[in-house]
């Protein structure tokens, strides 16, 4: 498959990688750490562009099959940030980093991360199920040496 749903795990994983910085850069910083800082809101500010920008380009079916992701929204606010540069709401972007990226953040992960099997026994049933190796003496079979 070579066409925009393809790529759909590359652009998740932009997502994530620019929240995963933005959350690195923000460390324990409050708000008014963050009101302070030109510098470390330039960094938020491009990352979320990046989360926008990657969100726009996933396919039209994952955005469809995951509707609890506000794909729209977040298209929306890279367009704000990018073509409102000079209006740029430092208090919005606040409440992105504190209220929307985790949650954001945990919804791109449960796509891109697979789920291990269930504890208990389903797990036991899956060991069960595995063929069993039998010894080459009990097959019949022996190595050559030397070939």
């Amino acid at each position: 498959m070579t066409g925009p749903a393809s790529r759909d795990g590359t652009y998740l994983g932009h997502m994530l990688e620019a929240i995963a910085r933005i959350r690195r850069y923000v460390g324990r910083t409050r708000r008014t750490g963050f009101l302070r800082n030109p510098l470390l809101q330039d960094a938020v500010i491009r990352n979320i562009e990046i989360v926008g920008e990657a969100a726009g380009r996933v396919s039209a079916e994952l955005a469809a099959r995951t509707p609890a992701i506000p794909w729209r929204e977040i298209v929306g606010m890279r367009h704000r940030l990018i073509h409102g540069y000079l209006q740029v709401n430092l208090d919005t972007v606040w409440e992105v980093i504190e209220r929307d990226l985790p949650a954001l953040e945990g919804s791109l992960r449960a796509l891109v991360e697979p789920r291990a099997p269930p504890a208990g026994r389903t797990a036991r049933k899956l060991r069960r199920a595995r063929p069993r190796r039998t010894s080459e003496r009990a097959r019949g079979t022996r190595r050559r040496s030397g070939s």
